[in-house]
């Protein structure tokens, strides 16, 4: 009888220890997976900078399958070399991009897609900070990612 008791438990054990669960998005951060650069939009804005702001915006958020499409736009240096840098933590996405060209004589409207998966449904604080020429130009807004 103990044998037969020792055996079931042995068996319950590795069953237990075995099985998959599966995990739970709200247990984790979202992933940053990858930066999409999709390069100058826009011919030469020096002329009607006073018409942009110069400040990232939030262009699109896009769910496709398994993952979470973040679109910024931004001015900065027609030749821009992008830095990305993000980080995810308590319900904040923090994405700070970094213009490492050399200063050109023209400005460019660019979008760039920052795409993450482990996502989940939910409010979250977007901060998106943009080094240029020294400079820092931010957006600091709520966005939610929905169902």
């Amino acid at each position: 009888m103990k044998e037969n008791l020792f055996i079931i438990s042995f068996l319950l054990f590795i069953i237990t220890s075995c099985s998959k669960t599966e995990l739970d998005k709200n247990s984790g951060n979202i992933n940053y997976m990858k930066m999409i650069n999709y390069g100058c939009q826009s011919e030469n804005l020096s002329n009607y900078l006073a018409l942009y702001n110069p400040k990232p915006q939030l262009d699109t958020i896009m769910v496709n399958d398994d993952s979470l499409f973040i679109c910024i736009r931004f001015i900065t240096n027609c030749g821009a070399k992008f830095i990305d840098s993000v980080l995810t933590y308590n319900n904040t996405i923090e994405i700070t991009l970094d213009d490492t060209g050399p200063p050109a004589d023209c400005i460019c409207l660019f979008k760039n897609d920052f795409v993450f998966d482990n996502f989940y449904p939910g409010s979250f604080h977007l901060l998106v900070n943009l080094l240029w020429l020294g400079a820092e130009q931010d957006l600091d807004t709520t966005i939610i990612i929905p169902n």
